[in-house]
């Protein structure tokens, strides 16, 4: 179901962004289809441009945009699409830092720099680019290389060993190099403390006052705009047996996970935890005694969306039923919160 938007896409993609753009890994299926989302680099400045290629292909191809979030900087941003009349889902993750100052690193042009042509279809990374991205990518979430070694290894043995080294000592230093390097021979593995120290030494190598500065400067306008532009959401449901209750938010949260960074559930009602929900592009659930329709969904600081209590009440029978109302009314307030530019 995705080739429909993805081939339109890459194609488009391809004549619009020629050189700039990049998928960073996990294309083996595409376009067919994308197991999780759809990773790639942009190192253009059109941002505008990009979003505007986003909406007309799902415009084209019967897709809708419902979600945008800004996840790091400069201006990486997650766009979440859904096949019209369909419950499929579609996530593009576009990593656009042209001054290396986000969690990984890496200038988008050094993404995006000597890509190679997958399928004729859409670029990729070249062996070394593809190399370090994912080893400093899984360092840096502090995560085991075990279900990546397969791919790490092949890029590794078809990336010049020189670049390679270069590149490790000017990351890790002399001493993580060295411990990478055996890795990579085979004469050992890298332990859950290994990866915390090659991390500790890669910020030791690769912080420096004027990416700080940089990187201070644009976390305190994504800050802003997540204010501003609340990409969560709180929805108050009736009051539920506890069973009931977990057999809701489970089955809820399956349907929307692609929608947000997190979905959780909370007796705390504090306007505190609305802010950290809203802010945080996460679905916030509470259930209410007094439940009231009119207070079902809070899609911004100060407008809350309706539901017929008769409607819900009738549903509290059946909790299928009623993750149902929820999940089309999420979807409805979601459309609605976006700027008019990316409705189609």
């Amino acid at each position: 179901m995705h080739e429909s938007y993805l081939t339109v896409f890459f194609e488009q993609m391809n004549i619009k962004f020629a050189n700039k753009w990049c998928i960073l890994h996990s294309y083996e299926t595409l376009p067919l289809y994308s197991e999780s989302d759809v990773d790639m680099a942009f190192s253009g400045r059109d941002v505008d441009g990009l979003e505007s290629l986003i909406v007309k292909v799902a415009k084209s191809t019967g897709w809708s945009l419902y979600q945008k979030l800004w996840y790091d900087v400069e201006t990486c941003f997650y766009y979440v699409l859904k096949k019209n009349d369909s419950n499929v889902f579609l996530a593009l993750d576009f990593l656009m830092d042209n001054d290396g100052i986000g969690r990984y690193g890496f200038t988008t042009k050094t993404l995006t720099n000597e890509s190679v042509l997958f399928n004729n279809l859409f670029p990729i990374p070249n062996p070394e680019v593809a190399f370090c991205y994912k080893l400093v990518k899984r360092i840096e979430k502090q995560r085991s290389l075990i279900e990546d070694k397969i791919y790490i290894l092949e890029q590794y043995t078809n990336s010049d060993p020189h670049k390679i080294d270069d590149f490790l000592i000017e990351q890790f230093g002399k001493s993580g190099s060295k411990l990478v390097n055996e890795y990579l021979k085979g004469n050992s593995e890298l332990t859950k403390e290994n990866i915390d120290s090659l991390k500790k030494e890669r910020k030791k190598y690769t912080s420096n006052l004027l990416s700080s500065t940089k990187y201070a400067y644009w976390e305190t306008i994504r800050f802003c705009n997540r204010i501003l532009y609340p990409r969560g959401l709180q929805i108050t449901v009736p009051s539920l047996k506890e069973d009931e209750l977990k057999l809701f938010v489970d089955l809820l949260g399956k349907r929307v996970d692609i929608l947000f960074r997190f979905i959780k559930f909370s007796d705390n009602t504090s306007s505190k935890a609305t802010f950290f929900a809203m802010a945080g592009s996460t679905l916030l659930i509470n259930k209410c005694e007094d439940f009231k329709g009119e207070n079902a969904i809070r899609y911004n600081w100060f407008s809350l969306f309706s539901l017929k209590t008769s409607e819900l009440n009738g549903a509290k029978e059946d909790i299928q039923e009623l993750v149902d109302i929820y999940y089309k009314a999420i979807l409805q307030v979601l459309h609605l919160k976006l700027p008019k530019k990316y409705i189609v």
